[in-house]
């Protein structure tokens, strides 16, 4: 119900695409109205597909207009991959559902997933469920001991779970925001019990409903205020980027700069910016810098573009420094 109820709001608010994945013989795409005027794209394995596909067929003579069946083999293609080959874009927000799935494959697959989730367009809504870590690991039944036998004793067919306080730091590692989450009381209270009914709701298995956050990308660093950027050290490559935040920059200067005439000589001696300071010997045996100065490029092979943008006001002679690598950014 979470899922009818959290995808009618998403629609209303103008969500054009609907991504199931594990959709097996789910019927969401053909009994919602309102989804008819959307694209649904029904994801799962081939022979899922194929059979799927026929059904439909035979229900309707055809596959709705509305409708794309996307097959993957997820041990060799990448689901964002399978997805372009049926036109899918994330550059709009998508509401993607991932309902009975999760328990029976691996974390790593689970994570797999999450790594493509992340790229979706901020405002995109996901609902999925789950099953309680502590039921897989055989810690605690439920009053569930015959359906534990047959999942992880017979057959080994659940992997993996979650226990409900973890959830909201899984989903802040992949910019996804917990919304809400929901278990067997919260059926009873919310859906059954109006309606007069009364039916027994597995605790194992819990929904969760979130919504995706704008990701930081490679090349965002975080905001600075004139004076922090005043003692920041950028230095910019293809694969990556290091901010020091510096007080001590005068030391850090120096080296940089008995680095470049060093390697110019091959081996030399340099002079730091104090005029009374230690004449060093520098040694080198292969180029490490050219152009030196407030730009510096080609620093090594592995930081192939290279900059140093050097604040010139930042020379402060106390204090202590840190860095910081943030993630790789490609040219």
């Amino acid at each position: 119900m979470i899922f009818s109820q959290t995808l009618s709001d998403a629609l209303n608010a103008g969500i054009q695409s609907v991504v199931v994945l594990g959709t097996g013989f789910d019927t969401l795409a053909y009994r919602v109205p309102d989804l008819a005027s959307r694209q649904v794209y029904e994801v799962d394995l081939p022979q899922i597909i194929q059979s799927k596909e026929a059904e439909l067929q035979r229900l309707f003579g055809r596959v709705p207009a509305h409708v794309k069946l996307v097959s993957i083999d997820f041990d060799s293609q990448e689901l964002e991959v399978v997805l372009q080959q049926a036109e899918y874009s994330g550059a709009k927000p998508t509401f993607f559902v991932w309902e009975g799935v999760t328990q029976y494959v691996s974390e790593t697959a689970v994570r797999k997933v999450f790594g493509f989730l992340r790229k979706a367009s901020p405002g995109s809504q996901l609902v999925f469920t789950y099953v309680r870590k502590d039921f897989i690991d055989g810690k605690q039944m439920y009053g569930l001991s015959v359906l534990y036998h047959q999942t992880r004793v017979r057959k080994q067919l659940w992997q993996f779970g979650w226990e409900p306080e973890a959830v909201r730091a899984f989903l802040d590692q992949y910019s996804w925001k917990e919304l809400e989450q929901v278990g067997s009381t919260e059926y009873q209270e919310r859906y059954l019990e109006p309606a007069n009914r009364s039916l027994l709701v597995m605790e194992v298995e819990r929904a969760v409903h979130a919504e995706g956050d704008e990701p930081l990308q490679g090349d965002q660093m975080p905001a600075l205020n004139a004076q922090q950027h005043r003692r920041v050290l950028w230095i910019e490559s293809g694969e990556g980027r290091i901010a020091i935040k510096t007080l001590w920059v005068l030391p850090v200067l120096t080296i940089l700069i008995l680095l470049a005439v060093g390697c110019q000589s091959g081996a030399t001696t340099a002079t730091s910016l104090s005029p009374t300071a230690t004449r060093l010997p520098v040694a080198t045996p292969t180029p490490l810098l050219s152009n030196p100065g407030p730009t510096i490029r080609s620093l090594t092979s592995c930081w192939p573009t290279a900059v140093v943008h050097w604040p010139w006001s930042s020379l402060y002679p106390r204090a202590s420094w840190s860095a910081a690598l943030m993630r790789p950014t490609r040219s």
